[in-house]
């Protein structure tokens, strides 16, 4: 890394640790990892005590395998992270177009491109931050409700511990592709609109039909990466409740089998991140800011 690369990083790390709003976002992000984790247990029992049946109910409720409230909770931290870091990456050029601070940015003898390398490295980082602090916060909450362990059913193990805690790790994989996706696209939306409330509001749009689309029209889900962002969680809890999922339930189509679905469901989110932040930097490093 060069010395100009660090210097921009040390110089973007010191002016966005400084905002409040990292912090708040980071405490949210915590807080509703572990209540994400317990509340569908404390759920089971409140409808259980309020039905007077908390027997049956109560037995279903405890045979539920730590890993089910574990991705519970992570699927919140994941949907909470992918806003924050929208919030954050959205402002990061364009705020500072309208401000004026990014002419000072630029006047500085620092190449173009190290400066947005610094803005996609603090906020890549901060984005990794929020997904790894949740879902800490998630396996604590999950720890203290029940008990990790293989997934059994009828007395056979259907997942092993060990394979639980690998489809863990790839969900989390999965998932931070997915952010780094949306974080790109913020981030060339801030590079093309001339203020904050501009890209923010161009960000969620994007998102928000992402989303919406993926809901309303199942086909199209694997093909977009925000979709990607909490699908690997959906597949986390089908395992964790003993149910068979062969396949991602992020991709349906039946003609691919289960290395092909998962290579998609790794190469596609990072594919599309790799494109924007492409786009993006090349729009920052030749556009005229200063006219």
């Amino acid at each position: 890394m060069s010395v100009g690369l660090r210097s921009a990083i040390a110089a973007e790390w010191f002016r966005f640790r400084r905002r409040r709003f990292a912090w708040i976002a980071a405490a949210t992000t915590t807080l509703a990892g572990f209540l994400g984790a317990i509340a569908p247990r404390v759920a089971a029992k409140a409808t259980a005590l309020g039905e007077q049946v908390g027997g049956a109910s109560a037995a279903r409720d405890a045979a539920k395998n730590a890993f089910y409230y574990l991705a519970s909770g992570a699927k919140g931290v994941a949907l909470l992270t992918a806003l924050f870091a929208a919030l954050a990456a959205a402002p990061a050029i364009a705020g500072e177009f309208a401000q004026g601070t990014l002419r000072v940015s630029l006047a500085r003898p620092v190449p173009r491109f190290h400066l947005f390398a610094a803005k996609c490295v603090v906020l890549g980082a901060f984005a990794a931050a929020l997904l790894v602090a949740g879902c800490l916060a998630a396996l604590a909450g999950a720890a203290a409700v029940a008990d990790f362990g293989p997934i059994a059913q009828y007395g056979l193990v259907k997942s092993t511990t060990g394979a639980m805690v690998s489809r863990f790790f790839f969900a989390l994989l999965v998932s931070g592709f997915a952010l780094l996706g949306s974080l790109a696209l913020a981030l060339l939306a801030s590079t093309l609109a001339e203020s904050a409330a501009a890209a923010t509001s161009a960000t969620l749009g994007v998102l928000v039909v992402m989303a919406l689309g993926a809901f309303a029209f199942d086909p199209a889900k694997p093909y977009l990466f925000a979709a990607f962002t909490t699908s690997a969680f959906d597949t986390l809890t089908s395992y964790a409740l003993a149910i068979d999922a062969p396949r991602p339930t992020w991709f349906g189509m039946p003609t691919l089998h289960d290395w092909a679905d998962a290579t998609f469901a790794v190469a596609l989110p990072a594919a599309s991140a790799a494109v924007l932040l492409a786009a993006a930097g090349r729009i920052f490093v030749r556009r005229d800011w200063l006219a």
